[in-house]
């Protein structure tokens, strides 16, 4: 095993910071293995009624079949599996060392952690159960089999701050009962930039003649999900939009210094992250005030007719009012920046070349700000 998980790290990519996990989600449905850096590893396992499927009586040593995949990255993520009609046999009451188990476990330099279904067969009243267990859990639970023709599934989940590690297990995935669930459990911070995740289910050995060890099940999701917030998502609800600029710019605004602004990776919160979310996150341009993704007359109209263009109130205006440098307030900084950006009618600006702002646009600005002082001037009079 640590032959094997140091052959895969030294093919990772070494990260210097906090990496969001590249996963993936290998359904197994379509009779084939798709994810990258996925393998199955041990056993005979076959693509069958819909998964693949896995069967393991008793041999003299015992038989497993293993599925390996190993991925990059360091932030939180979320491994599920799923299995259909799972089965992991009973063990005679006098053989206490039998295990037919399902393990789901993690490989890292920094974390080990396992979560484990298998027979129980220390004592008369846990015949024909099976034990539930976890690492870093202290209470472990003796549970009854998943009902015939169900589809279990086995989560684990790490979050990286604070680093924990929280366990779930759902028999029937469709009874619509809650999983069971355990932690979350606190644990050395992930750190390495790549995992090895291994799901394993076999019979052990050691059996007496009359005992029924088997693990088997039809493998039907393997997936390992990154539960990162999309970048500049600073309310972490799962969308970047209007709000999460505002957010930021009260951040600058108010002269901050929290690095989970620090959407450029600079080790710096300043103007830069702002025109960063502005182009790259939100991938459209200064001026774009309903932020869909173009500049163009649309946005003009609906700044002017916010009327609060150089009003005498401080502080009133947003992004969608005209705010476009983040000072609090619409006025003719804000145009110049704009057009300094030179997207004005120039379409969406992923894989577009900008071109230099045009004479008629610079006219269209002239026109524009007299217009709005003269209204300046009219509602003062």
């Amino acid at each position: 095993m640590k032959t094997l998980y140091g052959a895969a790290l030294a093919l990772a990519v070494t990260f210097t910071a906090k990496a969001a996990i590249i996963g993936f989600e290998e359904d197994l449905t379509d009779g084939a293995f798709d994810a990258p850096n996925w393998v199955q590893f041990a056993g005979d396992g076959e693509f069958v009624d819909g998964g693949f499927l896995m069967e393991n009586p008793l041999e003299n040593k015992g038989s497993f079949d293993g599925m390996r995949a190993v991925i990059e990255g360091n932030g939180d993520f979320t491994t599920t599996i799923e299995i259909q009609d799972l089965d992991v046999g009973s063990v005679h009451p006098e053989d206490i060392l039998s295990r037919n188990n399902l393990a789901l476990t993690y490989y890292s330099d920094s974390l080990f952690k396992e979560l484990r279904l298998h027979t129980h067969g220390s004592l008369f009243e846990y015949e024909g159960k099976w034990f539930l267990s976890a690492s870093g859990i202290e209470i472990s639970d003796v549970i009854s089999p998943a009902p015939q023709g169900a589809t279990s599934r086995l989560q684990i989940k790490y979050r990286t701050s604070p680093p924990t590690i929280e366990y779930f297990y759902d028999a029937d995935i469709a009874d619509g009962e809650p999983a069971l669930s355990y932690g979350p459990v606190e644990i050395a911070e992930f750190v390495d930039d790549s995992l090895l995740i291994e799901l394993v289910l076999g019979a052990s050995n050691r059996a007496t003649a009359d005992s029924r060890n088997r693990a088997s099940g039809l493998l039907k999701l393997f997936s390992v999900t990154s539960d990162e917030s999309p970048v500049g998502d600073f309310n972490e609800d799962g969308i970047v939009d209007v709000i999460d600029l505002e957010l930021l710019t009260s951040h600058l605004r108010s002269s901050g210094s929290d690095l989970s602004f620090d959407i450029d990776r600079n080790e710096i919160v300043d103007a830069a992250d702002r025109e960063y979310w502005v182009h790259e996150v939100s991938g459209t341009f200064f001026g774009d005030s309903n932020l869909d993704g173009e500049f163009n007359s649309e946005d003009l109209v609906a700044v002017f007719q916010a009327a609060e263009y150089e009003d005498s109130n401080a502080l009133n205006s947003t992004w969608a009012e005209g705010d476009w440098n983040g000072d609090g307030d619409f006025t003719s900084r804000d145009l110049v920046l704009a057009f300094q950006d030179a997207g004005y009618e120039q379409g969406p600006r992923v894989g577009a070349a900008v071109p230099e702002q045009s004479p008629f646009v610079a006219t269209l600005f002239g026109i524009m700000a007299l217009a709005a002082r003269r209204r300046k001037i009219c509602l003062s009079q």
